[in-house]
């Protein structure tokens, strides 16, 4: 009798099974696209907080006075430094001083004018700063 040392069709199919599931847990762990959007995302909501702050920060050493032109109860884009013909809100007032060093601009947004983030104020007076391309569940929106 012949003793056979080969590898059977089941003995194959399972290494390729197992295989198979131990490459897809290391790409949905390494999925280099999930933490960059992560990434993106932190930075956005840094950049909203750090906007918000700059805002209520002016209002503090100017007796309450937000910067001017931000609308009531209907969010606009804040323009870029200096961008002419602006439709949006203008913070340069804000820049070069104790404020913010630059208009911060959404990570992904490659377009000539605007900065993707929003900004408003309800009523009450408070104030709403959002990144709507928030690649998570759910907008980036801070409210003080």
């Amino acid at each position: 009798m012949e003793n056979n040392k080969g590898v059977t069709l089941i003995e194959l199919l399972l290494a390729i099974g197992i295989t198979a599931i131990l490459i897809s847990i290391v790409l949905i762990v390494l999925n280099p696209g999930t933490h960059l959007s992560v990434v993106r995302d932190a930075e956005r909501r840094e950049e909203v907080e750090l906007i918000i702050s700059a805002i209520l920060q002016y209002a503090v050493d100017h007796e309450g006075k937000l910067p001017p032109g931000i609308p009531i109860d209907r969010a606009k884009e804040i323009c870029l430094m200096h961008e002419e013909g602006c439709d949006g809100v203008s913070l340069d007032l804000l820049v070069g001083g104790p404020y913010l060093k630059e208009i911060p601009i959404d990570p992904l947004w490659e377009e000539e004018s605007g900065t993707h983030y929003f900004i408003m104020q309800s009523m009450n007076g408070e104030i709403t700063v959002s990144a709507p391309d928030a690649e998570g569940a759910e907008e980036i929106q801070v409210t003080r």
